[in-house]
């Protein structure tokens, strides 16, 4: 069976690694990404800082590579809807698309604020009509071109998005999950979802404010406070959808790397676009639609907005 992963950042790599010794793998890169993995290989670093590297076919469009039975969508939110018709050019007939994205996810906006979905992501909506979804609770960062650390040891939930559940989803879970990142089929999609918005929205926001890595966050006591004020709020929405939202600060920051930078922050950092849209404006939008009340998300999400203008 044959995969592609779409999209070469630090969950797209530990996806194709674990991937690699099962399937026959592909890998959509880019850039100074794409040039590293093809000279050397993919190279992870394990949570026990042992080193492996991984040979994959690489290419920088999927319009080169053969079709695959099954695809990996692991690009940021923000580049998903432009990359709609590739993603769509690189599955089989029969081909099943997974989507692996923080925060709120194109496919959920549309069941419960269609009119929210930007024009843009029109076409994911008519290449799309079932799919699958992932959710990562595991962490880790591009430490180099081509190279990837493991940095919190949390599982890989997959489940229906759009549509029946795919049986392959069985047999990926079945081949990966005594690998480095366990993957296990959710009993509830969106529960789970709502799981991680709860903490990653809200840690990704005050670190885009501080600059300050998930431990320093959770060990300022004010800084803990908002981070639970946002964290409250969001579970609250998550309540008024019918899903019961259960968080642990810290287990969610140990399984994500206590250590790490947040994903927002580490795009700034670099100078690229952040996943505004999936972690702030679209639970707002559905807050909205649900009269639920986010003073402190809106406020934090107005200042990351600033933040990610002006630098």
């Amino acid at each position: 069976m044959r995969c592609i992963v779409f999209g070469a950042g630090a969950v797209g790599g530990l996806i194709a690694a674990a991937l690699a010794p099962h399937f026959e793998t592909a890998l959509v890169a880019r850039g100074a990404q794409r040039d590293a993995i093809s000279q050397h290989g993919l190279r992870i670093v394990g949570l026990d800082g042992t080193l492996s590297t991984h040979r994959l076919e690489t290419s920088a469009e999927s319009g080169q590579m053969a079709p695959a039975d099954i695809v990996f969508v692991t690009a940021k939110s923000h580049a998903v809807a432009a990359a709609a018709d590739a993603i769509a050019r690189s599955r089989k007939p029969n081909g099943m698309v997974i989507f692996v994205q923080n925060g709120v996810p194109w496919w959920y906006l549309l069941q419960l604020a269609p009119e929210s979905l930007p024009p843009s992501h029109q076409a994911l909506v008519r290449h799309f009509p079932g799919c699958a979804a992932g959710i990562a609770y595991f962490g880790g960062t591009v430490t180099a071109p081509g190279t990837v650390q493991h940095t919190g040891s949390g599982k890989l939930l997959l489940g229906a998005a759009l549509g029946p559940a795919d049986p392959r989803l069985a047999l990926i879970c079945k081949q990966l999950d005594a690998g480095p990142i366990p993957v296990e089929i959710a009993p509830d999609l969106p529960l789970a979802l709502w799981n991680k918005l709860a903490v990653n929205a809200a840690l990704n926001g005050i670190a885009a404010l501080t600059k300050a890595p998930i431990a320093d966050i959770l060990a300022a006591p004010h800084l803990r406070s908002l981070l639970l004020g946002i964290v409250a709020e969001i579970a609250q929405l998550g309540a008024s959808l019918g899903h019961a939202v259960d968080f642990d600060l810290q287990r969610q920051a140990a399984l994500i790397g206590s250590n790490q930078k947040s994903s927002t922050l580490q795009d700034m950092e670099a100078g690229r676009p952040i996943e505004y849209d999936a972690l702030f404006a679209w639970p707002q939008a559905i807050a909205e639609r649900t009269d639920v009340p986010m003073p402190m998300l809106q406020l934090v999400a107005a200042m990351v907005l600033q933040r990610a203008k002006y630098g």
